[in-house]
């Protein structure tokens, strides 16, 4: 009997402690830590690996990054694999789905932020500029799984976890995030990596990079834009002293555990 009740105890007091209310430096650093995890898999696997095949991972790897990406981004890698491979190949120029060049700074600037904004708060499916085959025009025909077919449930499951961790302010937490992942994921590429920083090479068109000091954690790499540009095959987006590609590092670690291979 007294175990009973010890256990009952100690039920009621983890599920209290999982539902107190955040402080605001709590509610940051689940943030950053949720952004950086996100935008970090997003560069490693979704990047890297699916649209350039720049790296190889273990099958058991591939289906963990998979899987928490269907948690926290939900856009299918199929579309985003294609439209990233149609950016390459008309960059700044008609045809590319990305550029404020060629769709203004009113659309990209304005228009795509508040149809994330919506489609987060009124739990609307990403949009697609794009027809359904769209896909396989690119060459991109990645198998159709719970990923593909239920990009929303993913989304509802994170929200779950995080009303049961943090409690209800673990909604506010869950919106804010994905609001900020989706714009830094869809027009922070073409409002920053394309329009402010410097170049290395001398291109055919606007990418730029980023001083690394300014967001290596959270972009992992990302922000040496110019660089990828110029060597889309290459795994490590540093070329010039001075310059750090944080995800490469993670590659690097990885492929230690021989979980990776770089090709």
């Amino acid at each position: 009997m007294q175990a009973e009740i010890e256990s009952s105890i100690l039920s009621r007091s983890t599920i209290h402690a999982l539902n107190t209310d955040m402080n605001i430096l709590t509610f940051i650093l689940v943030l950053f830590l949720y952004l950086h995890g996100t935008l970090t898999l997003f560069s490693i696997y979704s990047h890297r690996s699916l649209s350039h095949k720049a790296v190889k991972y273990h099958p058991a790897v591939e289906k963990v990054f998979r899987f928490l990406l269907w948690l926290t981004n939900g856009v299918p890698n199929n579309f985003h694999t294609a439209s990233h491979l149609q950016h390459h190949k008309f960059t700044d120029k008609p045809g590319d789905s990305y550029s404020v060049y060629v769709h203004g700074w009113w659309k990209r600037g304005v228009v795509v932020p508040l149809k994330i904004i919506l489609g987060v708060l009124l739990w609307l499916p990403h949009s697609k500029d794009a027809p359904e085959d769209f896909p396989s025009k690119w060459k991109v025909n990645y198998p159709i799984d719970y990923a593909v077919k239920y990009p929303r449930l993913g989304r509802f499951v994170f929200l779950l976890f995080n009303i049961v961790v943090f409690g209800l302010p673990g909604i506010l937490l869950w919106a804010v995030f994905n609001i900020l992942v989706r714009l830094f994921i869809v027009t922070f590429p073409d409002l920053v990596f394309h329009v402010v920083g410097y170049k290395n090479f001398d291109m055919p068109n606007n990418s730029r990079n980023i001083p690394t000091y300014l967001l290596p954690i959270l972009w992992a790499g990302e922000e040496l834009h110019h660089n990828h540009h110029r060597y889309p095959g290459k795994v490590n987006y540093a070329m010039k002293p001075g310059e750090f590609d944080l995800g490469y590092q993670y590659i690097r670690f990885l492929c230690w555990l021989k979980l990776a291979t770089i090709k």
